[in-house]
């Protein structure tokens, strides 16, 4: 009826069950954003709305949205609110696909031009993960390795439950990576401690492996008879009571108590991944796979080159010399993954990641990330510096979205 299509609480709530689409809506309610939001759309924004100061963007209701097949998001909270952004995508339920369509919005919060056909959502991804583990960011490493205090509050715990659950998905999906953040062990660990009949001084042992003294002192909870050297320096570190007739067991719980800031916030990963994946999966999946899967490939500047690729004849040099410059030890790591990143949205390499050169229109270096497609000028093989030039700038311009 008339009286319903000017009702907002109404609209609002049939488009968000996909009851009705916005041409029931009248003039009025078509250009709400919270409507055209919950209908999937882009915000209407005024071509004359004021720019935002960074705190104005944070604080903005318009900054980050989710619907069931977009997120529209300022970068920005990305740097700053990592979590934020977590805790948005880890809330999405099946059948929603893993992570939606991105759309990155301007300092006015409007859409950018950029479609997202998997090199927005890349990047979002890459960016997401390296933020989360920045310095002064929620999420504390230790080894390598998520950390918690004594005292962790729930938020933290859940957190670290998100975690998980994003990681899941990206074992789950192939498409899904986020960068090289943990090592290898770090998914052994995880692996470990998915065995149902694996204890706290097995999890313990594993972690010790890189401690001289840790593996010390978990010798002797190994043997009945110790050396009169050993309990000497057990005396002066002063961490049990020598003369205990449960020396081994006190040992044992002094190394759990160690490295249960470890071992806790290890579990509620476990347990956010544990609902996108199974236990099977995981036990019958070797630990460096799982990494892979999950985090994309080690840096490796062989497997780099390889992919720099091209189907026109005339940029045979320019791929020969980007692979060059890539195998080069003299190129700095960084200027690697951020060309992977410039041209792929990634930090690391996928199964299907390539670097596909193409013709340039002009002397300038454009990227298409959904399609891993570098633009290069095709008159300046023999110029390298000039090509050299114009890479650096397309490196430097990576987090700017026009047609992506």
């Amino acid at each position: 009826s008339r009286e319903l299509r000017n009702d907002r609480g109404v609209v609002l709530a049939a488009v968000r069950q996909n009851r009705i689409t916005l041409q029931y809506a009248s003039s009025e309610l078509r250009n709400d954003p919270e409507i055209r939001l919950a209908a999937g759309l882009v915000p209407i924004i005024r071509q004359d709305a004021p720019t935002l100061t960074p705190d104005q963007i944070l604080a903005s209701a318009h900054a980050i949205r989710m619907t069931d097949t977009h997120l529209y998001i300022h970068p920005l909270l990305l740097e700053r609110t990592p979590e934020r952004v977590l805790h948005l995508l880890a809330s999405r339920q099946p059948p929603l696909s893993p992570v939606p369509r991105i759309v990155f919005l301007d300092d006015r919060l409007r859409a950018t031009e950029g479609v997202d056909a998997g090199g927005l959502r890349n990047h979002l991804m890459s960016e997401l993960f390296r933020n989360l583990f920045s310095e002064g960011s929620k999420l504390q490493l230790f080894q390598q390795m998520p950390f918690l205090e004594e005292g962790a509050t729930e938020e933290q715990k859940q957190l670290l439950r998100n975690l998980g659950i994003l990681l899941g998905r990206c074992f789950r999906h192939p498409e899904l990576l986020t960068g090289r953040i943990l090592p290898d062990e770090y998914f052994e660990l995880l692996k470990l401690m998915a065995r149902r009949e694996a204890n706290l001084i097995t999890i313990v042992r594993l972690l010790a492996l890189k401690d001289e003294n840790s593996r010390w002192l978990l010798s002797l909870t190994e043997t009945d008879t110790n050396a009169e050297e050993d309990l000497n320096k057990l005396r002066e570190l002063g961490i049990v009571d020598v003369d205990s007739s449960n020396l081994k067991e006190d040992l044992k719980s002094y190394l759990i108590m160690l490295y249960y800031p470890l071992i806790q916030p290890s579990g509620e990963v476990l347990v956010g991944m544990l609902t996108e994946i199974s236990p099977e999966q995981i036990e019958q999946t070797p630990y460096q796979e799982i990494s892979t899967k999950i985090q994309g490939l080690s840096f490796d500047r062989e497997a780099i080159a390889n992919r720099v690729q091209t189907e026109d004849p005339r940029l045979a040099s320019q791929v020969a010399w980007l692979q060059a410059q890539i195998r080069n030890p003299e190129t700095p790591q960084a200027w690697v993954e951020n060309l992977l990143f410039a041209v792929t949205g990634l930090r690391a390499l996928g199964p299907r990641t390539q670097i596909k050169l193409i013709a340039s229109r002009d002397n300038l270096c454009r990227s298409h990330t959904c399609f891993g497609q570098l633009e290069v000028p095709v008159d300046m093989h023999i110029q390298t510096e000039r090509i050299l030039e114009a890479l650096n700038t397309l490196i430097a311009h990576s987090s700017e979205f026009q047609i992506a």
